[in-house]
């Protein structure tokens, strides 16, 4: 059996634990953390979930093949357009010291770094698991 069939599936494989067991984890640790400090819970939005899974695929695939700037350029870009709804958000708040706008930023920033861990650590073990089976 050729190296690329154990790899591939791998790979499936740790995409499909961290989609699925990445969202949950992350939304479990979310409202630990929100009820915490007295933070809304929230709702996750729609498309919250699809967006978190194809990103900590995006993490694995980068861990996997030492690709770290799939990584980096998909948090530059997410940071970005997120700092951009963010002053959007302060424009039209009620909030003149900006705390309202502040704690919504924070709690994006919670959010992606959880995925990225999450992503990261999968990634990390799925290269552990490729390495074992190469050995």
């Amino acid at each position: 059996m050729s190296r690329i069939v154990p790899t591939i599936l791998i790979f499936f494989i740790a995409c499909a634990v961290c989609w699925y067991g990445g969202n949950i984890l992350l939304w479990h640790i979310w409202k630990i953390i929100a009820r915490r400090y007295g933070f809304p819970e929230g709702k996750a939005t729609t498309l919250a979930p699809v967006v978190g899974g194809l990103e900590r695929t995006l993490y694995i695939f980068g861990v996997m093949h030492d690709r770290y700037e799939f990584v980096t350029g998909w948090l530059v870009m997410k940071a970005f357009f997120g700092w951009i709804r963010a002053r959007r958000s302060a424009d039209h708040s009620n909030d003149s010291e900006g705390h309202d706008v502040l704690n919504r930023y924070n709690s994006f920033l919670i959010g992606n770094l959880l995925s990225l861990l999450i992503g990261i650590a999968v990634g990390i073990t799925a290269r552990w698991l490729v390495m074992i089976y190469d050995a």
